[in-house]
């Protein structure tokens, strides 16, 4: 067995284990946050073969402890994801003549990565499956979507807060359930975020990463981002119903790729300041505890599309912002192996 194959499959075990120890005790449920990292740490460092072999792995796992719906769970939660991401992540292309030399080739042509704004943007695409994936799971009936929602959270916490009035955890279910889904969603695609960093910056530190690491502060967003948002907000203050609840729902997916731009305005501005460490502890501190403002933060990213404090390149779809780092050397090693077979 290749060494490429014996790393991919412990990935894949590891990535499994959340999944199991949900099963086994409910405080297995924190474990899940970080069931993407062993994924990302295979992909990012052995390429899309890697983290394909992982996660089969972790479906054959699942599908072998907790039976068949759990292992198509892991695909498309988990596997199905990463997989997509790290194949996006991994997309280059030699830059043109005269663009740039890049120190890690021996001098030849500087190398074009695949923009973090599209990458941004892939992830927020995944979180609509995911919302749709979890819309089609409830499903409406003749309720619809937020009365079936709304009795199943006010179920949960009967359950687990026995001794509360019914009345406050009606009250609680009243404000949860119109956005819970969307809500759920915007965090779990926050966590694959910091997922996918950690693993960069983890591999990068012992030179094991296949490509540079993105500067996010240079993300740029498709242009088409902001009308998709304004519509789905649009349909949700204007229609009612199932459709309005869609539209909240989505409205809160499609907040994530401004809230990563709100972040990159806020890192480039604390970045030109004094004190820099203590500020991003207060400011993330501030965050933590009043997650609300999160929302000002993804509006700042929304204004930062027209804006452009950050002074980015403009580009169509944010395709010309490119970290032009130097390409790591398993990377460049990689890629002349592939050339070569190719002659061959």
């Amino acid at each position: 067995m290749s060494t490429l194959a014996l790393l991919s499959i412990i990935a894949g075990l590891v990535a499994a284990l959340p999944f199991v120890a949900v099963n086994a005790a409910p405080g297995g449920a924190f474990l899940i946050m970080f069931a993407p990292l062993p994924l990302f740490l295979a992909g990012l460092s052995q390429g899309v073969i890697g983290v394909a072999i992982a996660g089969a792995t972790t479906m054959a796992i699942v599908g072998v402890m907790l039976g068949f719906l759990a292992a198509l769970g892991s695909f498309v939660t988990l596997a199905a994801p990463a997989a997509i991401l790290v194949r996006q992540a991994l997309l280059n292309r030699p830059l043109p003549a005269g663009a740039g030399q890049d120190q890690g080739t021996g001098g030849g042509p500087a190398i074009e990565w695949y923009p973090p704004g599209l990458l941004v943007t892939w992830l927020t695409g995944i979180g609509v499956v995911w919302l749709g994936v979890a819309l089609w799971s409830i499903g409406s009936g003749p309720e619809g979507y937020e009365a079936r929602l709304h009795a199943a959270i006010s179920e949960a916490f009967g359950v687990m807060l026995p001794q509360a009035p019914p009345e406050d955890v009606s009250k609680l279910a009243d404000t949860m359930a119109p956005i819970a889904i969307g809500a759920g969603t915007l965090g779990w695609l926050v966590l694959w975020a910091i997922n996918a960093t950690a693993a960069q910056g983890v591999l990068s530190r012992a030179g094991r990463n296949l490509r540079p690491s993105p500067e996010f502060t240079q993300s740029v967003l498709p242009a088409w981002l902001a009308p998709v948002f304004a519509a789905a907000m649009a349909i949700a203050l204007l229609a009612s119903g199932d459709l309005a609840f869609v539209a909240w729902n989505l409205a809160m997916v499609l907040l994530f790729p401004f809230l990563v731009v709100g972040l990159a305005v806020v890192h480039v501005a604390i970045r030109r300041m004094q004190g820099q460490l203590f500020l991003f502890v207060i400011f993330y501190g501030v965050l933590l505890f009043f997650a609300w403002l999160a929302l000002l933060v993804a509006a700042l990213g929304l204004l930062e599309q027209w804006l452009n404090r950050r002074r980015t390149p403009s580009a169509a779809g944010g395709s010309a912002i490119v970290p032009r780092a130097p390409m790591p050397p398993r990377a460049v090693r990689a890629m002349r192996k592939t050339a070569t077979r190719r002659r061959k």
